[in-house]
């Protein structure tokens, strides 16, 4: 315990960290901290506070350095997931000197609120989800299969559902921002493990696991949409809405990774009511958000485009804003496609983000189309009597991902538009 804490100590001196890099001293003493932490070996807990918070404490200061965090060992991922899937280890009776030296190693690395708990010291599970969000970040490959192949994805989907039950049923004087920060972490953990960016037999949660995961993000952004209306700052000063925001972005892009060519995830992501949620956003970010408008519609359009009752749904959904009427999402995603396509507004940004939004939109229409019955609707929302302009968008799209040097999922891109094409009559 001593040389935990003081190897904690150590680690917040930038100067130390280098030294022990320059050595090569970084991987064998993380490796060491892990095996002190993990008696037991492999599928065992944590077993004393104080050792495995200065090792953490440790861990997640290297974490924070690109030079530095290549250096630890992948083996650390280990620790990191033993004291989440562990009952929580709760400080007891610390001497006041060990909690000190604690206290003073964990102030240095400014941790998120949702990390910070003065009744029970230094929650071990938010420091956890914070280091494993910093190892996992561009450049973490290593770390992001090692977790993957360890189960991390469905323990980080366990934490999150959690996490959405305790935000709804929370009582008003909880601390909702640090509740929502705390899912937006297990989200992009969640992320990175879903995204594709490992072995594919270890890069997505399963079954039931998987089954849930979808049924909570539907639940998510329903309820976090709700939260965008209320009074935004919490009692302790903090943006609800900037929180909320974050999290919806961070479901989406789950979503988005879960759905993607799965026409099953879809389909259980429509039952629990997903189809629903993410239509509503449309409605609630046409201006400005161009991330999460932008993951709405490729959300949409992965659910809809190997789903007919998918497809069908959505020409019976309606879409609203809080108290007021409902309108059919169609006529949304008709408007929102005439509201970009073509436009030219002198701004290089906001015309790069225009012309994805209506590349997005066209795309949507044109899985929607498949529906026979659905093309009159579109038509008609659309203004015009046929889809050529449908059509025009989606072949500069094809133009401009190739002019970009995006190649990899190119040619199922074009494969799919080609048939969107053929179904549209252009």
């Amino acid at each position: 315990r001593g040389r935990a804490l003081e190897l904690a100590s150590i680690s917040k001196d930038p100067r130390a960290r280098h030294m022990m890099r320059a050595r090569n001293l970084l991987h064998p003493v993380v490796a060491k901290l892990a095996a002190a932490c993990l008696p037991g070996g492999e599928g065992t807990g944590p077993r004393d506070y104080v050792l495995c918070a200065a090792s953490l404490v440790t861990i997640a200061m290297i974490a924070r350095s690109r030079r530095e965090v290549v250096c630890l060992p992948v083996g650390g991922v280990d620790l990191l997931l033993a004291v989440l899937k562990a009952p929580p280890l709760r400080p007891r009776e610390i001497p006041k000197e060990e909690q000190a030296r604690l206290a003073s190693a964990s102030l240095s690395l400014k941790l998120p609120r949702h990390c910070i708990d003065a009744k029970h010291g230094l929650p071990l599970v938010p420091l956890v989800l914070d280091t494993l969000d910093k190892l996992l970040r561009p450049g973490g490959e290593l770390f992001r299969a090692r977790l993957a192949s360890r189960g991390g994805v469905a323990t980080m989907a366990t934490l999150f559902s959690q996490g959405l039950a305790g935000l709804q049923h929370r009582d008003q004087d909880q601390d909702t921002v640090g509740q929502i920060e705390m899912m937006s972490v297990c989200l992009r953990v969640i992320d990175h493990g879903t995204c594709g960016r490992v072995e594919p037999e270890h890069s997505l949660v399963h079954g039931p696991d998987k089954t849930r995961l979808l049924t909570d993000l539907a639940s998510t952004l329903s309820h976090c949409r709700g939260l965008l209306v209320v009074p935004d700052f919490d009692f302790d000063g903090d943006s609800v809405r900037g929180a909320a925001l974050e999290c919806i972005l961070g479901a989406l892009r789950v979503g988005v990774n879960l759905t993607n060519e799965d026409a099953t995830s879809g389909a259980h992501f429509a039952e629990a009511g997903g189809l629903s949620a993410a239509g509503n956003l449309l409605l609630f970010t046409q201006e400005g958000h161009y991330d999460i408008l932008a993951l709405t519609l490729g959300l949409l359009i992965n659910c809809v485009e190997h789903s007919s009752p998918n497809r069908r749904a959505m020409e019976t959904l309606e879409v609203a804003q809080p108290s007021k009427s409902g309108q059919p999402v169609l006529k949304v995603v008709c408007e929102l496609f005439g509201s970009r396509a073509g436009k030219k507004n002198g701004q290089p940004a906001k015309q790069a983000e225009d012309n994805a939004i209506a590349a997005y939109t066209a795309l949507l229409i044109g899985c929607l189309a498949q529906e026979v019955t659905t093309q009159p609707t579109l038509l008609n929302y659309l203004g015009t009597e046929s889809f050529v302009g449908v059509g025009a968008v989606l072949r500069q799209f094809l133009k401009d991902q190739a002019l970009a040097g995006i190649s990899g999922e190119l040619t199922k891109m074009q494969d799919s538009i080609a048939m969107i094409l053929d179904c549209l009559g252009c």
